[in-house]
């Protein structure tokens, strides 16, 4: 069998004493009385052959660039600078060269064209240099926040919020994500639904934070499908991200959230490829890194966080949660926005996304997934359904921190993802200096209190998201 590690070396010697030497790597087979060459082996005969490079540059003048263009990606993969394929890189049809614009025009093949979304991929990171031996790992993930709507300045309230608080919102997040997301395999997209106009100067600062701005579809249902919450009447829009199959994984994460803790774990899309066996990967449809076998069981589409739903963990909340992506199943999601017998007047994109995915309404037994690690439990396992289990960390949401104190106390230290749900970072208030902070800490109501008209309840963590949105500013100033 061929395999690109194992190659003998050989100079030629004939004119090497008048020329400079000449350096060959062939594939040959490894049969019977073959010695199995390796990138290891490789080193002492450069160093110690007659004819070999080292012994050639000091004698007669070989090319040092020859050699080091040949020996360094052995080199450096030995040492485990570099990936080796033996050891689960990407294979070859993984990594590739093309342009970041064939890879997505080749992975969305046979999505519903009112579901494109539309990216600047002429511009964005491949993952590769083309023009290096040294390959870098293919792009394998992203972080996708939406901007949907928004009305004019000066017209929001506690339940309508303006296009300037979503895009603050997405400022602070995009400064947070600066400072605790370092893979470099892993895309930032912010995405406008389609209609909704954004003014150039801000887009400007969302791009200095880190953002790849992109066009999301304006996925329309039927007006009497339309939710009743005012700001919820385009959230639809976000249900598209599962056609952007040119990922593995992407993490929805909407414009109130904050990152405050590294999540390059999360974004690796290990949480999916741990509780699959190599025989049920084929789920990922239309997927590049996908294996093309056949599932054995129900697929994992989600990996989400229990929400605190009306008193009970009830649904798992959509403000930050990690999706597969796959052209079948989307079509099939928007297919069901049109399905008479499916759809009705959902409150929100949630929950008809938990409609959809319907494994977390069993009161009891999301109490036994919240309290206990459920993945070295088989029976548990079983019930997951289509969504595997997130620990609280990933979207801790602050409506709990008054209703469940002691839950949210012992949990604070470990979060990664904070997600301003009963007050907007934007609605808390701004402390006045770092120590202030603290004081209003003292302040915050505890137990199941009505907080709306108390300016610090749920806001014990709003201190964090305007030092972030005054990172943004640093940025982009």
């Amino acid at each position: 069998m061929q395999n690109d590690d194992h190659v003998p070396f050989s100079a030629r010697s004939s004119n090497a004493k008048k020329r400079n030497c000449h350096l060959h790597l062939h594939q040959r087979q490894i049969g019977n009385g073959q010695k199995r060459l390796t990138p290891r082996s490789l080193l002492p005969r450069l160093v110690s052959n007659r004819n070999g490079c080292l012994r050639g540059m000091l004698r007669y003048g070989c090319s040092w660039i020859a050699c080091v263009a040949l020996f360094l990606p052995a080199l450096l993969c030995n040492f485990g600078i570099l990936p080796n394929r033996s050891k689960g890189t990407p294979s070859s049809s993984e990594v590739t060269t093309t342009s970041w614009c064939e890879t997505v025009r080749a992975a969305r093949t046979g999505l519903d064209p009112s579901l494109h979304i539309r990216v600047p991929c002429e511009k964005m990171d491949t993952g590769i240099e083309p023009s290096s031996p040294l390959r870098l790992a293919v792009i394998r993930s992203a972080v996708v926040c939406y901007l949907t709507a928004g009305v004019p300045d000066g017209k929001g309230d506690k339940k309508v919020f303006t296009a300037t608080d979503y895009i603050n919102g997405a400022l602070a997040l995009g400064a947070s994500l600066d400072d605790h997301l370092t893979r470099r395999d892993t895309h930032k997209l912010l995405l406008v639904r389609e209609g909704l106009i954004i003014p150039a100067t801000h887009l400007h600062s969302l791009e200095k934070v880190g953002w790849t701005i992109g066009t999301a579809p304006n996925v329309e249902i039927a007006d009497k499908y339309v939710p009743g919450f005012a700001r919820y009447k385009t959230v639809y829009t976000k249900i598209s991200i599962t056609g952007l199959s040119e990922y593995k994984c992407v993490l929805l994460m909407d414009a109130d959230t904050l990152v405050v803790g590294n999540i390059d774990e999360l974004l690796s899309c290990g949480v999916f490829e741990e509780n699959e066996n190599a025989q049920e990967k084929g789920h990922l449809d239309n997927n590049p890194i996908a294996t093309g076998a056949q599932p054995q069981h129900q697929p994992y589409r989600l990996a989400a966080v229990l929400d605190y739903y009306r008193g009970r963990w009830f649904h798992f909340n959509t403000g930050s949660v990690l999706h597969t992506t796959s052209v079948k199943e989307m079509n099939r999601i928007y297919a069901l926005t049109k399905d008479n017998t499916f759809m009705k007047r959902f409150e929100s994109d949630q929950i008809f996304t938990n409609t959809v995915y319907n494994d977390r309404t069993n009161a009891t037994l999301n109490e036994l997934l919240l309290e206990g690690d459920s993945t070295n439990s088989p029976v548990l396992k079983r019930q997951w359904g289509s969504v595997v289990p997130l620990d609280w960390k990933y979207n801790a949401q602050t409506h709990v921190e008054h209703q469940l104190p002691v839950f949210w106390d012992t949990r604070l230290p470990d979060v990664k993802i904070i997600h301003f749900t009963r007050k907007k970072g934007w609605q808390c208030p701004k402390p006045v200096s770092a120590d202030n902070k603290h004081q209003e800490v003292k302040k915050m109501p505890r137990g199941e209190v009505q907080c709306n008209n108390i300016p610090e309840c749920a806001c014990r963590e709003g201190y964090r998201w305007y030092e972030y949105l005054e990172k943004a500013k640093k940025m982009y100033t």
